[in-house]
């Protein structure tokens, strides 16, 4: 009997001393939870101000692409103004080729009446130096 009451109070030390060992690993438990929730709660917060952040820069290059798209459309004007500029400036050489035409026609034209002008001057002084001499021949004639 006696070794009965022994192991009774063995099994009731170890039944004890399992108690205590499930209590404290029940404790260490619940405090590792708390600090795993607390850590978890942190890793949320952080992710929700990535996710701000993200956000932000989401909005920042919205903000860009936008004004990108004001840049593309600014340059898209000043192509039309160049394409405009461009049809001015070969209206411009078109008008600048007729005019040198014209002189040319003009300076063909000149030169012609130039050579007639001189022919005419050569008709005249031939005329009037014929005109001389029958002068001089009526005057001999009529001394």
């Amino acid at each position: 009997m006696e070794q009965e009451t022994i192991l009774r109070e063995i099994s009731n030390m170890l039944s004890i001393h399992s108690k205590k060992l499930n209590e404290k690993i029940d404790k260490s438990i619940g405090e590792l939870e708390k600090k795993m929730d607390r850590r978890f709660a942190e890793v949320d917060k952080r992710f929700d101000e990535v996710d701000k952040r993200f956000a932000e820069v989401d909005k920042r290059f919205d903000e860009v692409d936008k004004r990108f798209a004001e840049v593309d459309k600014r340059f898209d004007e000043v192509d039309k103004r160049f394409a405009e500029v461009d049809k001015r400036f070969d209206e411009v050489d078109r008008r600048f080729y007729e005019v040198n035409e014209k002189i040319d026609r003009l300076n063909t034209k000149f030169d012609g009446q130039r050579i007639e002008l001189q022919e005419t001057q050569e008709t005249a002084e031939f005329a009037a130096k014929k005109v001389i001499q029958h002068e001089k021949k009526l005057r001999e004639i009529y001394t």
